[in-house]
Formats: C-alpha cells, structure tokens, sequence
C-alpha cells in the first residue's frame, strides 16, 4: 500500500495537560522548559500540532500568561508546529482570556458546556483577537450550537471540532465507544468545510484512533490523554504515545501533516 500524501493526517500532541501530577506519573512533563523540551521531541517523531497547558515552577498548572507566552516561543524557537493553547478552566475567563492568549497562538480550545450567552461572549473575543477555536465536542448538542455560531457569524469557517471521550471508558463496551464515534463524525460531517479529531477513550484509544483514521479524521495523543501505552503499561512521555500514533498512521498507508498542510487546511496563514 502507498503513503497517502493527498490526505494527510494532523497529529496533535499533547503534554502533561492540567489535570495530573507526580503523583499519578513520576514522567510527566511538569515545568516549562520539560514541556518545551517534549513538544519539540514530539515534533521530530511528526506530530504537527501541540496542545498546551501551562505549568509554573512548583510543576502545578497555572494561567499565567507570561508563562504561556515562554512555553509558545520556546517551542517556536526549536520547531515548526501548529500551536494550540488549552482555555479551560480558565478563572473569570472572559477577563483574563486576552492576556492569556497574548502568546499568539494560532488555535485554543472552545469548550461548549457554559451557557449560551457566556460561550458567545467568549467567541466574539476569539474573533476579536484573531485566535480559531478548536470545539471540544462530548455531545451531540455541541456540533448544534457550533452550527448556530457560524450562521450568526461568531465561527468561520472551516471549523475543527476535536471529539472528547473519557479518559477511562471501561463503563462501555467498544461497540457502544464506536457507536458513539460514528454518530459525532455523522454531526460533524453536516459542517461545511470542518475538520475532526479524536482523542482519548482509555482502553478503546487505539481502536477510536484507528476508526477515526479510517473515517478520514486526525488524532491527539500524549499524556494529558492517557498515563498508559497501547499495551495499558504506564507511559514514559508524549513522545512515546505520540510514536505510537505514528506508527499506527504509517501502518494504514497514510503520512503525519506537515505544519504547513495543516494550516492551509484549517484556513491559517503563518
């Protein structure tokens, strides 16, 4: 089988998130310059893309937008890679939002769950500050107000949703992940122009991670999504889940984005 170079496939990585600690993971990536440092590892191996949290000096994750901003130029100064910032659970967001996303990120989270006003609030500073959205959809009622906020004008095309599962799905069985998969992919799909991604999903990971690939979707990996590797055995970086996920794209015939590819695809110029 060859490469598909016509559809290649945007990989993010993502780091340590906000989420764990020492405690869960003597590995994980918990100052700035160890987030830096695993970015660019992870750049090398092929991933396009970085999603970012920031962590201050005592490894806990912070909000402070200088720290973001050392981490953003950091990775830019070692490597070229779509740069995606994590908003969430960010305090009184909407104030604190345009110092935050003062490193230029060319992407943020956009996360659906506060109310209706709020989210339009937040999405007209998106656009005020030039930043695109990555829509974390859980639900289905998600990719609706998604589609509400592009006719009103508060998104542009095209979109990138980023399809959220549970960083532990053992509650469910594989076919009700997939069946779950499919009915997100079919909402998303009646987005012109919008592209999709998949992350998580615990011991169904690899398998949503293939089944998206197949579909023509991309994927997320690292640590922030999951402690153990394909085999449930604790990780040792993002760089060796997001290996994995190279791996697994090679295997299916196809190629990992360049930076590039992937802002012409999401409409960004650099």
């Amino acid at each position: 089988m060859s490469a598909d170079s016509a559809n290649p496939v945007v990989l993010t990585a993502s780091s340590s998130g906000g989420k764990w600690t020492l405690a869960d993971s003597p590995h994980l990536a918990v100052t700035a310059d160890q987030i830096i440092q695993e970015m660019s590892d992870c750049a090398d191996l092929g991933a396009t893309m970085a999603h970012l949290h920031a962590r201050g000096p005592d490894g806990k994750p912070t909000f402070d937008p200088s720290t973001m901003g050392y981490i953003v130029d950091g990775i830019r100064s070692r490597v070229d890679m779509v740069i995606q910032i994590s908003t969430g659970n960010l305090p009184e967001e909407l104030q604190a939002l345009p110092g935050f996303l003062a490193s230029k990120p060319e992407l943020a989270s956009f996360n659906l769950k506060d109310e209706v006003a709020q989210a339009k609030r937040r999405a007209e500073l998106f656009l005020k500050l030039g930043v695109r959205p990555v829509i974390e959809v859980a639900d289905l009622g998600m990719v609706e107000t998604s589609i509400q906020f592009l006719d009103e004008g508060l998104f542009t095309a095209p979109l990138m949703f980023e399809l959220v599962f549970e960083l532990e799905e053992s509650a469910r069985s594989a076919r009700e992940v997939l069946g779950d998969l499919l009915a997100r992919v079919e909402a998303v799909s009646t987005v012109p122009d919008a592209v999709w991604s998949v992350t998580r999903g615990g011991q169904h990971r690899q398998m949503l991670a293939a089944a998206a690939l197949g579909l023509g979707g991309w994927v997320r990996g690292g640590m922030e999504d999951s402690l153990t590797d394909r085999t449930r055995r604790p990780a040792t970086s993002s760089a060796q889940l997001v290996g994995e996920l190279v791996a697994l794209i090679e295997s299916m015939g196809m190629l990992c984005a360049t930076p590039s590819q992937a802002r012409w695809a999401l409409g960004l110029s650099k």
